[in-house]
């Protein structure tokens, strides 16, 4: 259901490579999709997995919240988490 994740595990191993140290990241979509049934939502888990923030320059509810057209559609998929 949701993705795990593995693109930014890489881009952290490549930063560490090269000396960097990330402070965070930055996501253009969170769909505050739950890893399991009953959990942390994708963002969470990569969070306390790594400490390092993840901030979203919009999410699910945003677009639930102004896209009145796919409100009901979005509220009910979310539900079904």
């Amino acid at each position: 259901r949701c993705t795990t994740g593995g693109t930014k595990f890489e881009a952290i191993a490549k930063l560490k490579e090269i000396g960097c140290e990330p402070l965070g990241f930055i996501i253009a979509f969170d769909r505050e999709e739950p890893m399991e049934p009953v959990g942390p939502t994708a963002k969470a888990a990569f969070e306390a997995q790594t400490g390092l923030p993840v901030v979203a320059l919009a999410t699910i509810h945003d677009v639930a919240a102004i896209r009145s057209d796919v409100r009901a559609s979005l509220e009910t998929y979310l539900a079904s988490l």
